[in-house]
């Protein structure tokens, strides 16, 4: 079982490196963004803080396919707000 304030410094992690990533190669689709932060989570052991964390950054590549002009710091104040919520789909 993870701690709750890991989990959720993990997935707000995970979502950064994502917005960072997605900023550095503009032209990156969402695969490509996914396949970098899957590389990036490589590092962690525990595999419940990688599903959780990968399905945080699915949900902010969901928002910024609903509002492609959202910043990165409105989708990462989303990310926590609704921290608990975020399940994996």
């Amino acid at each position: 079982m993870v701690d709750k304030t890991k989990r959720g410094i993990e997935m707000v992690a995970a979502v950064s490196e994502a917005l960072k990533y997605r900023k550095a190669h503009p032209a990156a689709d969402e695969e490509k963004i996914m396949r970098h932060v899957m590389s990036f989570l490589s590092e962690m052991r525990n595999r419940e803080a990688k599903v959780d964390s990968i399905a945080a950054v699915n949900y902010a590549l969901k928002i910024l396919r609903q509002n492609p002009k959202q910043i990165d710091r409105a989708i990462i104040d989303e990310i926590v707000t609704n921290i608990n919520s975020i399940n994996v789909e």
